[in-house]
């Protein structure tokens, strides 16, 4: 997840500097380069959103069911959220009859006349939308579960998963609000074949400032969240030695099963 917040940042960052770039050389804009960069900027956000969504399956698996997630229904789900995603890539990507329709930025946007290109547009903007609630209800599930299962004595224990059911639901649930805007936007453009600049300055706004306070929220507020970005960089907090065998005595005195 670290790894995809850095790389959606910066995949954003390439794209406007790109525009920055012509705009104060006053060069003319490649279209066809300009294009396919503006529709990766833009794709590239729908794995951010089905990462909580993988990452509540592979929990749903572990605690509840205490197995590994079965691999073929790992691979339904996976072709489920990515595959109308990667057909409009490859359609964009790959110059298959391809049209450009007016927009800002790039001054146009690419399209594909590939069978079935619009209604997989459609579908995506579903699955953006529904995917992140699906997300909310597992991980409510295995909340409720864990906190019946855990002894209330561990203290630590259920402040550790309700701060995570708290993390899972941010990156869930907030990008989804900031994103209501641009669903809509893109749904009309695809409509209307015509967009306001003004509405969509707007919607960019909207969206990156709740992509940024989302990444603020889940990551320096939510200490667990932090915790496993840090582990995901190989940085690792210190723990003061008496602090962990205190708690280790603790648990080793407490004549019961700890989760």
């Amino acid at each position: 997840m670290s790894f995809e917040y850095i790389f959606a940042c910066s995949t954003h960052l390439i794209y406007n500097g790109y525009l920055l770039i012509y705009h104060y050389t006053n060069s003319k804009i490649h279209v066809p380069t300009c294009s396919k960069l503006s529709g990766f900027n833009l794709n590239i956000k729908h794995y951010l959103v089905v990462t909580p969504f993988y990452f509540s399956i592979f929990r749903f698996y572990k605690i509840l069911l205490n197995k590994n997630p079965h691999i073929t229904v790992s691979v339904i789900i996976m072709f489920i959220t990515l595959g109308p995603i990667t057909y409009i890539m490859i359609g964009q990507f790959f110059d298959i009859n391809t049209y450009y329709l007016p927009k800002s930025g790039c001054g146009y946007e690419i399209f594909s006349g590939l069978p079935f290109y619009e209604q997989s547009l459609y579908l995506n903007m579903s699955i953006v939308f529904i995917v992140p609630f699906l997300s909310l209800i597992i991980n409510y599930q295995i909340y409720k579960t864990v906190i019946k299962k855990t002894s209330k004595l561990n203290a630590t224990r259920l402040a550790e998963h309700k701060s995570l059911f708290y993390g899972v639901t941010v990156q869930s649930m907030f990008p989804l609000f900031c994103q209501i805007p641009a669903i809509i936007f893109i749904f009309a453009f695809a409509k209307t074949r015509s967009s306001v600049n003004e509405i969509e300055i707007i919607v960019h706004i909207f969206y990156y400032f709740g992509h940024g306070l989302c990444i603020f929220f889940s990551v320096v507020m939510i200490k667990e969240f932090r915790i496993m970005i840090l582990n995901d960089f190989k940085i690792r907090k210190y723990i003061n030695p008496l602090q962990s065998i205190s708690f280790f005595m603790y648990n080793k005195n407490n004549d019961r099963t700890i989760l």
